[in-house]
């Protein structure tokens, strides 16, 4: 996690977060608790712009993932990343996943 927080380059970061993503195959709730965590932390230290850019679209890539469990860690992440993105990009997500 705190190499993908210092790390200066976009391109070197998406393939980690990919990699924080899919640390488990079927993520259990203590599991996602921790992966949750990395994530808020990233957020918290990158900002909206990195949150926005590089791991709301991790997000994305997961979301129809087979696995319950790898949904349950997109919902979760999307709720807790909230309040580290733009109000415009938050109504944008939100009504792409209503249509789903």
């Amino acid at each position: 996690m705190l190499t993908i927080c210092v790390c200066p380059e976009a391109n070197q970061r998406d393939p980690l977060l990919a990699l924080l993503f899919n640390l488990k195959k079927k993520p259990q709730q203590h599991e996602r608790r921790e992966i949750l965590k990395a994530l808020l932390a990233i957020a918290k230290a990158r900002g909206a712009c990195v949150t926005e850019s590089e791991i709301l679209p991790q997000c994305w890539e997961q979301i129809g993932h087979k696995y319950m469990e790898r949904r349950m860690l997109v919902a979760e992440a999307c709720v807790l990343l909230a309040p580290y993105v733009s109000v415009s990009t938050f109504f944008f997500y939100v009504q792409i996943v209503l249509i789903m």
